[in-house]
């Protein structure tokens, strides 16, 4: 890729809902039903489970509600997945795993601002609420390699 074609590419606007994450590792887009990336792509069924690929992997997480602390909360589970996703106190949090690996977001959490850094982030990823299921697996997609094999911590050590 030239530099020209480079720039011209980040430069380019985001449309309407959709969102774009990049770290120095990689990127990834994301709608409130799709994520993809170089090595994902999930798509969400009318049941809230996402279907698709990581790497040559077809996979599955199924989605089903439940109550934590007494606020609604989503379980995915899947081949080597097991992540909650709950919103308490003004704050998101995701914890579990996502193909065997840690995954751990608190957000917004501006107490860990450094953690957040190596993240960029374009449309509906840039607004203060954003579709935050989809965006946990759009930051883990911009970081995973091609087996995804890199753990997403962001946010407070000790969240729950």
């Amino acid at each position: 890729m030239t530099p020209l074609l480079a720039l011209l590419l980040v430069a380019a606007p985001v449309p309407a809902g959709v969102g774009h994450v990049r770290t120095q590792l990689g990127s990834a887009t994301f709608t409130e039903t799709s994520v993809f990336s170089s090595s994902v792509s999930l798509a969400r069924d009318r049941t809230g489970s996402w279907l698709g690929k990581v790497g040559e992997k077809a996979v599955e997480l199924e989605a089903h509600p439940d109550s934590i602390l007494g606020e609604p909360a989503t379980r995915l589970r899947g081949p080597g997945s097991q992540l909650v996703v709950v919103h308490h106190k003004d704050r998101w949090y995701a914890k579990g795993t996502l193909f065997g690996l840690p995954v751990r977001v608190v957000y917004p959490d501006h107490q860990a601002l450094d953690g957040w850094k190596r993240f960029h982030f374009d449309g509906i990823a840039a607004q203060a609420d954003p579709p935050f299921l989809p965006f946990v697996l759009a930051l883990w997609a911009a970081e995973a390699d091609r087996e995804g094999r890199l753990p997403l911590e962001v946010g407070e050590p000790d969240a729950r």
